[in-house]
């Protein structure tokens, strides 16, 4: 059969055996990448996936490929059903595409640039473009495209106006009054007051609607009970439009990072009118009717998000791209090849092993993050309902290593789920780093000595290089020094997300950015009402003690009670803390605007090319 490769530089038919098929020749892409011809797989696998690979149906009935790595090497096995023949015809397609790819990368990015073009990658397809539902970074990414609220974060994760010209708030910092500025939706329509009612009354606060941020809205008053029994209606939620330009909103108690919470997707409005008469409209380009400084121009899930300038964008003449295509490439050394090729203008992370070769270059640039990687634990498993049984794992991993050897972007070692920076002063560490006696000593007084009698667990981990290295490393270390076996499989994102939602795992691989700038963003993801607690753990006394953070005014004895909480958090340990995050993403040097704040966002309407340098 005929394969042909097309880009802006050449084209390139090859004629290729009877039975070597078109897909083998998806996975790879040939680059000119630290001078030398690289491959970059595009499947997880050695090979083409042989028709006796192992495929698991997820109960929502997705099938994916899965392995199991080797516990002793820690690498994946490899097929090896390949003639080296066929290998050789990658070897030389990739010879001739070299030989272009340094003109490719000035050609791709100059087209961009001439026509007001940029080209992002997010790292995964968005589970959502819907505000209300979107919950992971790739949605949130995308939605801060199309949508606005009230504020916005700036690049240090401040609030700023937005869709809010102006506010008031009185002196107990219970009652927020909100001037909209004169705004439109894309479709023409005024952006009123009773539109952020109707989001956040009929949607987010309507546990039909199935929003996992529901209990974001739990600060203004009357939203939990709302929630919780919706008999009581939506007039008992503290949120009015006395007019169509003013909103006024009732907090449950003083809420000093209100406007943080105003900045996230899960306080933006959405068109009522349209929202009422088709409850869908954002599945569709069609229908989708946005806020933002964007509007779809198409969308091709797993792929890429185009979008366009919104003319009717309050702000709209401060808005230099005239269209931004979003990428979900989610393999890092993938979209490192793109980057280098100028197929993409930024990409969000980059693949550890480049970094050392990487540095100091003007491309490469670090955001601080307030984000935690960890491991979650499904506390519905029996065996894992035993916190000893969690402990031992926790403790028996050797996070300095880790961030030594695996990641090397400057992460530090995570004993806690909160990262140091939003404390005023940092808990000391409830336990100790790679503690194995102590380890082995809880498992033997749960049940298990030398994980004896204990089943195989099953880790599953979204598609990362970093993902899978860690994997391989805790694999190795609880076979080890605990003998717990492990099974680990790579799925897609979106596939890890309904996994993790569903229970449908033992062990996780996880993480968390902060949504706003306090311990609480992360210690309510474990709150028992929390649609985003996939560690599905219930504790009574924890959920009273983030109660008593919520309602308590005076500062001193909130964080009091927040350490109380972190502390707790630890003791039971349904997620086990790996490291905090720092973020190397690479950008290109001509393009300005494109900065990652702490909370892992950027501002698309930002986004501007530099002017071309004047000659002397």
């Amino acid at each position: 059969m005929r394969y042909a490769h097309v880009s802006a530089c050449t084209k390139l038919t090859l004629e290729l055996p009877t039975g070597f098929s078109a897909s083998w020749m998806r996975f790879y892409r040939a680059v000119r990448l630290r001078g030398q011809i690289a491959f970059e797989r595009m499947d997880s696998h050695g090979g083409d996936p042989p028709s006796d690979s192992p495929v698991n149906t997820t109960p929502t009935g997705r099938r994916i490929m899965t392995k199991s790595l080797n516990r002793r090497t820690g690498a994946a096995p490899l097929a090896r059903t390949h003639a080296a023949s066929r290998l050789g015809i990658a070897l030389a397609a990739g010879a001739l595409l070299a030989l272009t790819a340094a003109g490719c990368q000035g050609d791709l990015r100059a087209k961009r640039r001439a026509a007001g073009e940029a080209a992002i990658n997010i790292g995964a397809t968005p589970r959502s473009l819907d505000p209300s539902l979107a919950t992971d970074v790739a949605s949130a990414r995308a939605v801060n495209c199309l949508m606005r609220g009230l504020t916005t974060l700036d690049d240090q994760g401040n609030p700023r106006p937005e869709l809010a010209e102006s506010w008031t708030v009185s002196s107990d910092g219970r009652v927020w009054e909100f001037k909209l500025r004169p705004a439109c939706w894309s479709n023409g329509e005024p952006i009123t007051a009773n539109d952020y009612v109707h989001a956040w009354t009929r949607r987010m606060l309507n546990p039909a609607f199935g929003a996992e941020y529901a209990y974001m809205l739990f600060y203004v008053a009357g939203a939990r009970a709302f929630f919780e029994n919706q008999a009581l209606g939506p007039a008992s939620v503290g949120v009015e439009a006395p007019a169509p330009d003013r909103l006024r909103v009732r907090l449950a108690a003083p809420t000093p990072y209100f406007l943080q919470l105003t900045a996230h997707q899960s306080y933006y409005p959405v068109c009522a009118r349209v929202d009422q008469a088709n409850q869908g409209w954002a599945q569709r380009p069609e229908t989708y009717v946005a806020s933002g400084p964007f509007t779809i121009e198409h969308y091709t899930p797993g792929d890429e998000l185009a979008v366009v300038r919104n003319p009717r964008y309050w702000d709209a003449a401060h808005v230099a791209l005239r269209r931004l295509t979003l990428r979900m490439i989610e393999r890092e050394s993938t979209a490192r090849i793109a980057f280098d090729n100028g197929e993409i203008d930024g990409t969000d992370t980059v693949p550890r092993a480049d970094l050392a070769q990487l540095r100091g270059r003007p491309e490469l640039r670090f955001s601080p993050q307030f984000a935690t990687y960890y491991v979650a634990i499904n506390c519905q498993r029996p065996v894992l309902r035993e916190v000893r049984v969690r402990r031992a794992l926790a403790l028996a991993i050797d996070r300095r290593a880790i961030v030594a050897n695996v990641t090397r972007a400057g992460e530090t070692p995570a004993f806690g789920m909160v990262p140091p920076a939003l404390w005023s002063k940092p808990p000391d560490a409830t336990f100790k780093d790679g503690a194995y006696d102590a380890a082995r000593r809880l498992l033997a007084e749960a049940g298990y000595p030398g994980g004896r009698g204990l089943p195989e667990l099953r880790y599953i981990f979204n598609t990362n290089e970093g993902h899978r290295q860690i994997a391989q490393v805790l694999q190795e270390t609880w076979q080890r020094e605990l003998g717990v076996r492990i099974s680990a499989e790579e799925q897609e994102f979106k596939v890890t997300i309904d996994n993790r939602r569903e229970g449908n795992f033992d062990l996780a691989r996880a993480g968390w950015v902060g949504d706003f700038k306090d311990p609480l963003t992360f210690l309510e993801i474990f709150d028992s009402k929390s649609e985003n607690n996939d560690s599905h753990w219930a504790d009574p006394k924890y959920d009273a003690l983030l109660a008593a953070c919520r309602a308590e005014a005076d500062p001193a004895r909130r964080e009091r009670l927040l350490l109380e909480a972190g502390s707790y958090l630890m003791q039971q340990m349904p997620a086990i803390p790996i490291y905090y995050n720092t973020s190397p993403y690479l950008a290109t040097p001509e393009i300005e605007g494109y900065v990652i704040n702490p909370m892992g966002m950027f501002d698309p309407a930002r986004l501007a090319w530099k002017p071309p340098a004047r000659r002397s």
